[in-house]
């Protein structure tokens, strides 16, 4: 049986919550900053094991594209 990485450490994801809630005005999205809010909760998803691999992969890619169509 595999054990997490986390080892009993607590992630909390709500500060990843108020992030993405900042990107967001009545009628649009800061692109910039949910793109930044998007990588640091990656980044904690991340940390839950290998098996977030193939969904965070993908994450960054989509990321990618965007910060590319940015210019």
């Amino acid at each position: 049986m595999q054990h997490s990485v986390l080892g009993g450490s607590k992630l909390t994801l709500r500060d990843s919550a108020r992030r993405f809630r900042g990107c967001l005005s009545r009628d649009d999205v800061d692109l910039d900053e949910f793109a930044n809010a998007a990588r640091d909760f990656v980044a904690k998803v991340e940390r839950f094991g290998e098996f977030t691999n193939r969904g965070v992969e993908d994450v960054r890619s989509n990321l990618r594209r965007v910060d590319e169509a940015k210019g």
